[in-house]
């Protein structure tokens, strides 16, 4: 796997190999089959991601986005973390010396009615060391930030811009933030890279994937990240994945680590047994009444261009 420094809060990635650097700012920020390969998306690619429940933009700036919730550190907040996904062809380059950059913009806010009830407004930069690179259709960044939010119903609208041209979209998405209480699962998380928190006065240390999708040919299998609260260390805590029909094709235990207040375990879910398709993955404890899931989307590599 080939390592690239780029800016804070961006990684850039292939489908065959992962790029970033993700350092923790004061605000916890870092920051399948693939089908959006390319800047333009497809009818098909669109609908895919919209039945999964994953944010979609339209063909002006488009991107792929997913909202994850955990617990914060107090009842009243939970912890919203959005992940934006885009091609690289989506941005302007120039050239900077021996090296190519794009910037580009990304407000995010979140409203109750007129009420706002977080915001940000970031100006990101991406570095690439060739042209080719700048152009490379299979290239990612991956665009994540935390934002702290009451239990309930609220709208985000998500804005982005490539600094360096004319391309933009906002985007506004319906959502429905959990309560995780004690005694409580966040919904899974399929990411790339995992460094679980220990207390809950600080943010969990991921790389997400935003799409929820994963390329068959490529990748051998799926990380999913799931916290607990209120669960004993050492508690099991049982994955399965469900194909459309609600049937069981995959399962796998694994033993929550941290404390009473904050736990979490790690799962890397085979895909060879699965195939391409749509699935759901699903969390359970037992003795805890709710079942959390979250979707996880295959394609062959074969596929992968499909946007």
């Amino acid at each position: 796997m080939r390592v690239l420094m780029v800016a804070p809060v961006v990684a850039l990635f292939s489908a065959c190999a992962y790029f970033g650097h993700h350092p923790e700012s004061s605000q916890g920020d870092s920051s399948a089959a693939d089908p959006l390969a390319t800047a333009t998306a497809s009818p098909d690619a669109i609908s895919l991601y919209r039945d999964a429940g994953l944010i979609v933009s339209d063909a002006h700036f488009p991107f792929v986005g997913v909202v994850h919730y955990f617990a914060a550190r107090t009842a009243d907040s939970t912890l919203a973390l959005v992940a934006l996904s885009f091609a690289n062809q989506a941005l302007t380059f120039a050239e900077d010396g021996a090296t190519r950059h794009a910037r580009y913009e990304v407000v995010l806010e979140a409203r109750q009615g007129k009420r706002v009830l977080a915001r940000t407004a970031n100006r990101e930069t991406v570095r690439v060391s060739s042209s080719g690179e700048a152009m490379d259709g299979d290239a990612r960044i991956i665009f994540q930030r935390y934002l702290t939010l009451p239990p309930g119903d609220a709208t985000l609208i998500v804005d982005v811009r490539d600094a360096n041209g004319a391309n933009g979209t906002t985007v506004r998405t319906r959502l429905m933030v959990p309560r995780l209480g004690a005694r409580s699962l966040a919904p899974p998380v399929i990411a790339y890279s995992v460094m679980p928190r220990m207390r809950l006065d600080s943010v969990p240390r991921l790389v997400v994937n935003p799409r929820d999708a994963m390329h068959a040919g490529h990748d051998s299998v799926a990380t999913v990240y799931v916290e607990g609260y209120g669960v004993a260390s050492g508690t099991r805590v049982l994955a399965t994945v469900l194909d459309r029909e609600s049937r069981v094709v995959q399962q796998d235990t694994a033993l929550f680590a941290g404390d009473s207040i904050v736990g979490s375990a790690t799962f890397h879910l085979p895909l060879a047994p699965l195939g391409a398709g749509r699935f759901t993955v699903s969390a359970a404890v037992l003795g805890l009444a709710d079942t959390v899931r979250t979707p996880l989307l295959v394609q062959m590599a074969r596929e992968a261009r499909v946007p």
